[in-house]
């Protein structure tokens, strides 16, 4: 175990508390190791420190050198607002890294702007054990994935796109790019691929055994409350499902082909960009071709 000592740089104005909250990121690098030990493939990783309540009834000193067992009420309600503000602080401004293209970064930052205010508008994490946190994020989100679906139907009627490919292209893009930069966030912060990939299959299986799941059940005591079948055709999705599972298998080569050259993420810069025009082409081509089956520019053997 490797302890780093952090050291309170002291403010000139005392009032200035939002920078005092502010989340604070460095690097941490280990090199010329001793007494016959050996560095990884990662000699480096990212620290950042977020705020959070004092721990009471410790005696600890807070960040401008008062007793934590001397912090009352008010002085907490301050400083949630304070982490509040900081959040805010957070979402609008760039966080920026050694070899980090500046233009692409204010670039990725402030196409996404619109979605950090939103998170930043949630209570702080450290707030109340995240609960507060945690249920506000799930009503946010379950308002936006209802916007979201109003919002492409009406854009799929308006151009003549089909229910089922709105679903596979304009709802799937908008409820997986949340997931898309919680990867990132992942890949950026640990030390190997599991959170990022992980991150995306755990949520595959929430929308398919309980995104469906739930729904269908729900529907299904319904219609048997009511002495009915429930029965749904299936219409060209089930040839989607088929195009998905082939382009899924590809996925899962080319990940097998990045662990042998030397991890699913990092490597070459020139590695990395090949592996992201590959994955794109699998989902440009799933969308294609389940496209032209809708449309009915492929047969449906069934139908011969």
């Amino acid at each position: 175990m490797i302890s780093v000592p952090v050291v309170d740089k002291p403010e000139l104005d005392p009032q200035a508390s939002l920078a005092k909250f502010t989340h604070k990121v460095f690097k941490v690098v280990l090199h010329e190791p001793t007494s016959g030990a050996q560095l990884g493939a990662r000699p480096e990783c990212r620290v950042i420190l977020v705020p959070g309540p004092p721990d009471k009834g410790q005696g600890d000193v807070t960040v401008d050198g008062s007793s934590s067992s001397d912090s009352d009420e008010e002085e907490g309600e301050q400083g949630l607002w304070t982490m509040w503000a900081a959040q805010f602080k957070d979402a609008i401004m760039p966080e920026f890294e050694d070899g980090d293209d500046t233009t692409v970064t204010c670039s990725l930052h402030y196409m996404n702007i619109t979605w950090k205010l939103l998170s930043a508008f949630m209570p702080p994490p450290t707030w109340k054990g995240g609960y507060p946190s945690f249920f506000s994020t799930l009503a946010m989100l379950a308002g936006l994935m209802a916007i979201v679906k109003e919002v492409a139907g009406m854009f799929g009627c308006a151009v003549g796109i089909s229910e089922v490919m709105t679903g596979l292209s304009l709802v799937a893009l908008g409820t997986s790019l949340p997931d898309t930069f919680a990867s990132r966030m992942a890949a950026i912060s640990d030390s190997n691929a599991d959170a990022a990939i992980g991150n995306v299959m755990g949520s595959n299986a929430c929308n398919v055994f309980l995104g469906l799941g739930i729904p269908w059940v729900i529907a299904t005591c319904y219609y048997e409350a009511r002495s009915e079948i429930f029965a749904v055709s299936s219409g060209s999705l089930g040839f989607s499902v088929i195009v998905f599972f082939g382009g899924a298998i590809v996925t899962l080569g080319i990940l097998y082909w990045r662990r042998s050259v030397g991890g699913e993420l990092g490597g070459t810069k020139r590695g990395k960009w090949v592996t992201f025009w590959m994955l794109i082409a699998i989902w440009l081509a799933f969308l294609i071709i389940s496209g032209l089956y809708d449309k009915k520019h492929i047969p449906n053997t069934t139908d011969i």
